[in-house]
């Protein structure tokens, strides 16, 4: 029996926004990538230890600061890891 996969057209982006408000940068970052795809997906790394210098802000904190622009963009967490 031969299965059928739909394919999707997913934009994805990898990404930190370490930031207290997404950038100019950012934001044409995201509407580039929604305006070419029919989903995206933007996948938010997050660090092991509690906030430090250089992560000062949880995984929350910026998937609410993500999802009050982009209500309809997929917002996923990604552990750090130590090694690629």
């Amino acid at each position: 029996m031969e299965m059928k996969l739909e394919s999707y057209d997913i934009g994805v982006i990898v990404a930190r926004f370490q930031v207290d408000d997404l950038t100019a940068s950012h934001v044409d970052l995201i509407e580039s990538v929604t305006s070419r795809h029919d989903k995206t997906v933007i996948v938010l790394g997050v660090h092991p230890l509690p906030n430090s210098f250089n992560n000062p802000l949880d995984y929350e904190c910026r998937y609410q600061m993500v999802q009050t622009l982009f209500p309809d963009v997929i917002i996923l967490p990604l552990k750090d890891v130590r090694d690629d």
